[in-house]
């Protein structure tokens, strides 16, 4: 099962969804909300995506850290309340985490 992590912020702040992993330098980062695996963000070494979300509620609101996998979501509100997936995979290895983030 994949490592889980709550996060709980309040509504206008930023929230940040930290892997604490080591990234390797062949590593793809992929983020996903929620269970329907809407891409949200992701970065294959050399291109960087963020992405609105299949209903816009992330429109300018993620930043991605390519060099640590982090994911911040600023200005939050309660829509972005849910589950994020964050898989990190390479010719090597493949991590796999699960955030809950509570928007109140």
């Amino acid at each position: 099962p994949a490592e889980e992590e709550r996060v709980s912020v309040a509504d206008g702040e930023s929230a940040t969804l930290r892997p604490k992993t080591v990234l390797q330098t062949d590593d793809k980062i992929q983020w996903w909300y929620q269970d329907n695996h809407d891409l949200i963000a992701e970065f294959n070494g050399k291109t960087k995506r963020e992405c609105d979300g299949f209903d816009e509620r992330f429109r300018s609101k993620l930043m991605l850290d390519e060099k640590t996998g982090s994911l911040t979501i600023n200005n939050t509100m309660t829509i972005h309340s849910g589950l994020y997936i964050l898989e990190i995979s390479s010719k090597t290895r493949r991590i796999n985490k699960r955030f809950i983030l509570t928007v109140k």
